[in-house]
């Protein structure tokens, strides 16, 4: 079973680090979330509180999910 997005019995993870510094990526951690919290989350999005901007790059409709797929993929998203 996966938790957190981590293979539960391997959860070393390999990033390249030209990435996170050339590019500026910033990486967050987080432990839980209750159903409270993702309501509290979605209603500051809803209210502009949190600017989603800088984590959104593309917009597709579902019939593209496909091309979505592969610009994560290609690391374009």
């Amino acid at each position: 079973m996966a938790r957190g997005g981590l293979p539960k019995n391997d959860p070393i993870i390999a990033m390249d680090a030209n990435v996170i510094h050339y590019k500026e990526v910033t990486v967050h951690g987080s432990f839980s979330a209750s159903p409270r919290d993702c309501d509290l989350a979605l209603n500051l999005i809803a209210a502009g509180t949190i600017n989603t901007g800088d984590f959104i790059t593309h917009r597709l409709p579902l019939r593209k999910v496909e091309e979505g797929m592969d610009l994560i993929k290609r690391g374009e998203s």
